[in-house]
């Protein structure tokens, strides 16, 4: 029973949690920030599709959205490299409400990370989730946020391998990404979720 009840959480919470993640990380890019409400959600529903679905070329589904238009290069980049982030954390690919169901713990790690991004989102309004603090900038250029994955921790991130600018938060990622992986099998051990 209680693993019943796990599983429909994880498989009823996945989506509008990632969702909600996602619109957190588009607003701290400048591109996204001065967009009206509803355009973040569309382009939040676009990348979420694009992560879960496992897709290679994103902008494949583009004209999916007839209410996106092609962002800049520096978004372009942004966008597909938040993507491969996501893809690297968030479990089997492609995500299903049937996966969910069956590998309901191949996603917990995904949702743990939310969670904690969300509560120092809350503590700090202003705080950084996965996103570094650029260096200082010069005068009249516009920074645009990247995440702080490389390529080598995002292949590697499977494993456990996840880096960060910050080495306390990154630290705390890897660890809980591992003990995540640890944790499969006992769910009541599993209670902030």
């Amino acid at each position: 029973m209680a693993r019943t009840n796990f599983a429909n959480h994880v498989a009823t919470n996945f989506f509008s949690q990632t969702l909600h993640w996602i619109r957190l990380h588009l607003k701290q890019h400048i591109y996204f920030a001065i967009l009206e409400y509803k355009l973040v959600k569309s382009w939040a529903k676009f990348v979420c599709r694009a992560a879960t679905e496992g897709l290679n070329n994103i902008w494949d589904l583009l004209p999916r959205y007839t209410s996106l238009a092609q962002p800049p290069t520096a978004t372009m980049d942004y966008l597909e490299h938040l993507v491969a982030t996501i893809q690297s954390l968030i479990g089997p690919l492609p995500v299903t409400d049937g996966s969910l169901q069956r590998q309901h713990e191949s996603y917990v790690p995904w949702l743990q990370m939310v969670l904690l991004d969300f509560h120092d989102a809350q503590d700090a309004p202003h705080a950084q989730t996965i996103h570094h603090a650029a260096p200082k900038q010069q005068p009249h250029t516009v920074h645009h946020h990247k995440l702080d994955i490389t390529a080598q921790a995002a292949e590697g991130c499977r494993c456990g391998q996840i880096a960060s600018a910050d080495l306390e938060r990154g630290d705390r990622l890897q660890r809980l990404h591992c003990q995540s992986k640890q944790l499969v099998g006992a769910p009541h051990r599993l209670h902030p979720i």
